[in-house]
């Protein structure tokens, strides 16, 4: 594997966390239970510390480090907004 593979495969476990951040933190702003909500806020706390982490050591192979999440994370995160708005 060469210095590329390496970083686009960092690029896409970025990708990947960033998802995870996203859907964490927007899964929190609907739920009631104050406990919950707070364990997925360290939850997207995790993601955010493992993308920070995983965008360094592609810096320190000379890469540009993903600064956001994939559309499939954009449409799976979508999904649910317009579900709840049906059911309305």
């Amino acid at each position: 594997m060469d210095n590329d593979d390496v970083i686009s495969t960092l690029n896409d476990l970025i990708e990947t966390c960033k998802d995870g951040e996203y859907g964490y933190r927007a899964s929190a702003e609907h739920l009631r239970n104050a406990e919950t909500r707070m364990r997925f806020a360290q939850a997207a706390d995790q993601c955010s510390l493992a993308t920070n982490r995983l965008a360094a050591e592609v810096v320190k192979l000379g890469g540009k480090a993903e600064d956001g999440g994939s559309v499939a994370g954009a449409i799976h995160r979508a999904h649910p907004k317009r579900l709840r708005k049906r059911c309305a």
